[in-house]
């Protein structure tokens, strides 16, 4: 049986206590089938902003659902019990859906504002991207707990996305050696088309010491659709 989710604490201690009698019983197969699970960081691409010329992510209905069942399986087969995302339009918000869908436990950080967030990374005052607030609002209140790297307003100031993740991922490692269990990344990243930075950065940054790295290169979903266009929308509504 696999034990995770809400219980992952319970399940935990429930471990530790039968490491205590190993030396009076045998409890090898007993803990083989007592799993916490794991933690995971979703990590990965935004939706195009309105105006990229090149196609990476763009928002395509197919498309998303594409990435979100590749998501979903992923953490299935990680077997994740808590997860740590921002909530971006794209990878975040994907992520987060498929961990609330599952049940565990999910922590949502954001690096500044939350009004903020939604037109810098959000919507960006697009009624016609208006499905991705929905999905943010859903995860916003389906999440276990929402973190603020601070809660000041954006400002322009994109160092504060770098200091958010930086937040994700030391919430994440710290959590998962208080629960003693394994920690991944689950990175979704466009290797050909992606700079050094957001996504990439985090990349660069993380270290096998950290945990392990699962990653689903984004490329390879979307040469499988022919006809993506550029997200091009014209001047926000708002």
């Amino acid at each position: 049986m696999k034990l995770a989710g809400k219980r992952v604490g319970g399940v935990t201690a429930m471990r530790g206590h039968l490491k205590l009698l190993q030396n009076h019983i045998d409890v090898e197969g007993i803990l083989s089938d007592v799993t916490a699970g794991t933690v995971v960081i979703g990590v990965g691409h935004i939706i195009d902003q309105p105006g990229r010329e090149t196609p990476r992510f763009p928002n395509d209905r197919h498309l998303v659902e594409k990435i979100a069942s590749e998501i979903k399986e992923r953490l299935e087969e990680l077997n994740a019990a808590v997860g740590y995302c921002s909530a971006a339009s794209g990878v975040d918000l994907l992520f987060a859906q498929a961990m609330i869908d599952r049940g565990p436990e999910l922590h949502v950080v954001l690096p500044f504002d939350a009004n903020d967030f939604v037109t810098s990374s959000v919507d960006f005052e697009y009624n016609a991207l208006a499905e991705w607030k929905e999905r943010f609002d859903n995860v916003m209140a389906g999440a276990e707990e929402i973190h603020y790297a601070t809660e000041d307003k954006f400002l322009g100031d994109k160092i504060l996305f770098e200091f958010g993740i930086n937040v994700v991922q030391g919430l994440a490692i710290t959590q998962a050696k208080r629960l003693k269990t394994e920690l991944v990344a689950l990175v979704v990243y466009d290797t050909e088309t992606s700079r050094k930075q957001g996504t990439g950065r985090f990349l660069d940054n993380w270290s096998s010491a950290n945990g392990r790295l699962s990653k689903i290169e984004l490329s390879e979903i979307t040469s499988k659709f022919t006809d993506l266009k550029p997200t091009i929308l014209g001047k926000p509504d708002r």
